[in-house]
């Protein structure tokens, strides 16, 4: 049986003051769609969880590993960052949309996701 939600009758959830995203998530997968809005940066950080994105619109600039190499991703660029790599945001300079995948499910955005196996 396929279930099945439109993105539209979602409600955003709001990340941070410049981020805003819909989440949800399956048994082993979590999948999320975020507007950055220009100017978002987002400090470096590590998460456990494989992540696989899909820049739909606008650009942004990662910083990526130790040594903070900087790379810049625009409309129809797929990007994966591996478990535990370290990555950021260092600039956003126009309004970005993402398509984000995490195997497994990132437990600290599970209280903010529409679990897909329910109902």
């Amino acid at each position: 049986m396929v279930k099945s939600l439109k993105a539209e009758e979602m409600e955003w959830k709001q990340l941070t003051p410049l981020i805003k995203a819909k989440i949800v998530t399956g048994n082993h997968i979590m999948a999320q769609l975020v507007h950055l809005e220009k100017g978002t940066t987002m400090d470096t950080h590590q998460h456990l969880e494989e992540q696989l994105g899909f820049v739909l619109e606008g650009k942004l600039e990662f910083i990526v590993g130790p040594n903070h190499e900087s790379y810049i991703v625009e409309a129809g660029t797929i990007f994966y960052f591996e478990s535990n790599e370290i990555h950021g945001v260092q600039d956003t300079p126009e309004k970005t949309v993402v398509i984000d995948i995490f195997g497994p499910v990132r437990k600290d955005y599970l209280h903010l996701a529409v679990d897909m196996t329910e109902g």
